[in-house]
């Protein structure tokens, strides 16, 4: 299966995000219609692409802050929009998307970068609406 972005055939990493439909919104990323990707843009791919195993997993949480939240922007889109979660459900929820054990730092940095919405009590958590950019988190 050749797949092609504006007339370059992409990338293997990327040919693996097509084949397991995962969509990066935040990292213009489509898989048909394409016009091509600017460098910044594939620049961003490679570097989400490397935190990930060949499951879509994250594999590591990254310590420099713009690595870490374009990780944690990926694993935003791994929750439903207009549905509650407990903690546990978002416990297991990061847990089935990382391939470390620290789950909760993951669960604290979407509360922070405001990807997951919680009560004060902390007891149910959505995603939010609209999720925000790498330019409103750093």
């Amino acid at each position: 299966m050749d797949l092609k972005a504006g007339g370059e055939i992409l990338p293997a990493f990327l040919i693996l995000f097509c084949k397991t439909n995962i969509i990066f919104n935040h990292f213009c990323f489509v898989t048909e219609g394409n016009k091509g990707y600017t460098m910044e843009e594939k620049s961003n791919l490679k570097m989400v692409a490397g935190l990930l195993d060949s499951d879509g997993r994250v594999v590591r949480y990254p310590s420099k802050l713009k690595k870490r939240v374009y990780a944690t922007l990926y694993l935003a889109e791994k929750f439903q929009t207009g549905r509650t979660y407990t903690e546990l459900e978002v416990n297991a929820c990061i847990r089935q998307w990382i391939a470390f054990e620290d789950y909760v730092l993951v669960r604290r940095d979407l509360v922070d970068y405001g990807c997951l919405i919680r009560t004060p009590d902390c007891k149910i958590y959505r995603r939010a609406d609209d999720l925000p950019g790498i330019e409103q988190i750093i």
